[in-house]
């Protein structure tokens, strides 16, 4: 079980986020769903509360992605369910502060997602090297084809 930080051990909203996250771990096209779902929602934010995250929580949402579609498994199980529990807390509108409690609504979620992502951050980062090394890879392939289809068209 994820053992979690005192000041979020007694929050009854983040117990039940991490609950969710428990089963939505274990079905990928719901994690999908999940993904887009906040991805959509944080994209309000993008430029304001969530601005100096945005970094490391969209590198999150990809990370999650890549595991669902089972392309990415280099995350603990135990960061895996911190960061998915943090995205339901964060799409959950009623939680400690409601949502709808304009300018106060969002202090929890960001104060959460700030604290999962300082504890996966070594992970995150693990994560956009990899990316960064799938996508050198691709470029890689890619001018290997055109210098063999230059190649060809010159002969």
């Amino acid at each position: 079980m994820v053992r979690l930080e005192p000041k979020y051990s007694n929050n009854r909203f983040y117990k039940k986020a991490l609950k969710s996250a428990l089963s939505l771990v274990k079905n990928p096209v719901k994690l999908m769903g999940l993904v887009d779902a906040v991805s959509k929602k944080a994209q309000k934010y993008k430029t304001t509360v969530l601005k100096e995250l945005w970094h490391s929580l969209s590198a999150s949402f990809r990370l999650v992605k890549a595991y669902a579609k089972n392309e990415y498994r280099k995350i603990s199980g135990q960061n895996l369910l911190l960061i998915i529990a943090g995205m339901v807390y964060f799409l959950t509108p009623i939680d400690a502060i409601p949502d709808f409690i304009i300018n106060f609504g969002l202090i929890d979620d960001a104060a959460l997602l700030v604290w999962i992502l300082n504890r996966v951050k070594l992970e995150i980062d693990t994560f956009i090297a990899w990316e960064e090394g799938k996508t050198a890879a691709a470029h890689k392939d890619a001018q290997v084809v055109t210098d063999d289809s230059t190649a060809e068209n010159m002969q």
